[in-house]
């Protein structure tokens, strides 16, 4: 007898269902808005991406004066070049069949939805990396270190002051802008919270917004202030448990081999200071850079304690914990620190092969088992995201 060996599916059905996928990237795509692809490298090769750059000729108003008798010493020109790093990237979903048999939702939409929305949070983390980690920093507050901030410490919020101030250096160091002359700040909810209750900025909504926000640009635009575009975004970078330890301090570890996504209990090693109403980070703190393990770290909300059992609230669709989290991790009510990112829209530079596209490819739907039981969706792409010029990123 001969054996069914696994194919794919035609091409039809994929294209099908490209539409979903591409909506799931649209939908996150939060720091690809500050890079500007380097049109001549869309094929890249290697491993990395040359960019280069001259350097100015010196202006000197003095020596410039023309002689009569004798020539003019000509400048040099030099110049610098820096690289964007590029890789293969791919991820994606297996799907047994008895989930869409068994299920009364569209369960093959959602799965391309999902797997774009996975690409572009990914792809995304990358150019957050490039923008959260180099540039120029400004520190406003008595506290200048992460572990030392506080969102309980007025000074250390979000305010009008650090708008002028990145306003101000962007000019100086001609950071490239829109058309308008309009830059962005990409910042969490919290600090547009906290920016919106400042005196100084309280009539911010919708500034600079006429017919029901015509104006608009960039995704998870909200309002303008002192010509930057806010950009207020649920996957801005945010360092939870990172900040300074609160004064009534929760630092115990989750002791469950079941903590797994969408549970709407935990159980700690200690319920010491934990009591209903707090906010709990579950996850490593991110001290230094990002990893994949820092981007695992989520925030809960107690609902109630009884003994080391704790229900909370958490960002999953139906309320519980976003993601599983391993027997050992830390629980802690540290402060979190919010990172904004200003910037133009060349402040990234991004590199992608222009086969794969600049969303990749949906790979898929792709059957496989004896049975053809299972379906796999996966997404891939090549590319990467590099700073060009760091005084064209301020944090």
């Amino acid at each position: 007898m001969a054996i069914q060996q696994s194919s794919n599916l035609g091409t039809s059905v994929r294209t099908r269902y490209r539409l979903r996928y591409e909506e799931g990237v649209e939908a996150v795509r939060t720091y690809d808005q500050l890079a500007g692809v380097l049109q001549d490298t869309d094929v890249p090769r290697g491993s990395s991406v040359t960019v280069v750059a001259y350097s100015k000729l010196q202006p000197r108003p003095t020596t410039a004066v023309g002689s009569q008798t004798a020539d003019f010493t000509p400048q040099t020109m030099t110049e610098s070049s820096t690289s964007v790093t590029v890789d293969f990237y791919n991820d994606g979903l297996k799907a047994h069949d008895k989930a869409k048999l068994s299920s009364y939702l569209p369960t093959e939409e959602a799965y391309a939805k999902l797997v774009g929305e996975n690409m572009a949070e990914t792809v995304d983390a990358l150019a957050r990396r490039q923008a959260t980690q180099n540039g120029i920093q400004l520190w406003k507050g008595t506290n200048t270190t992460r572990a030392t901030l506080a969102q309980a410490t007025a000074a250390d919020r979000m305010k009008a002051a650090i708008f002028t101030d990145a306003r101000a250096i962007s000019g100086s160091w001609q950071l490239n802008k829109y058309l308008d002359g309009t830059m962005m700040c990409i910042m969490s909810d919290e600090q547009f919270a906290d920016l919106i209750n400042e005196s100084s900025s309280a009539l911010i909504t919708r500034q600079g917004y006429t017919e029901q926000g015509i104006k608009i640009l960039l995704n998870w635009e909200l309002a303008t202030l002192s010509g930057i575009r806010l950009v207020v975004s649920p996957y801005a970078k945010k360092c939870y448990g990172a900040g300074a330890a609160n004064g009534t301090s929760v630092s115990t570890t989750l002791n469950d081999s079941a903590a797994n996504a969408g549970d709407t209990t935990i159980t700690v090693t200690a319920n010491t200071n934990i009591a209903a109403g707090q906010w709990l980070s579950i996850g490593t703190a991110q001290t230094g850079d990002e990893s994949d393990t820092t981007i695992l770290t989520e925030p809960v909300n107690v609902l109630s304690v009884s003994g080391t059992t704790i229900t909370i609230a958490g960002q999953h669709p139906l309320g519980g914990l976003l993601y599983s989290h391993a027997d050992g991790a830390t629980v802690s009510n540290a402060a979190t620190v919010y990172i904004a990112a200003f910037g133009g829209p060349n402040s990234l530079a991004k590199v992608y092969d222009k086969g794969e596209g600049e969303y990749g490819q949906l790979v898929g739907p792709k059957t496989d088992g004896m049975a053809d039981q299972w379906t796999s969706w996966a997404w891939r792409w090549f590319g990467g995201y590099g700073v060009v010029n760091k005084a064209w990123i301020i944090r």
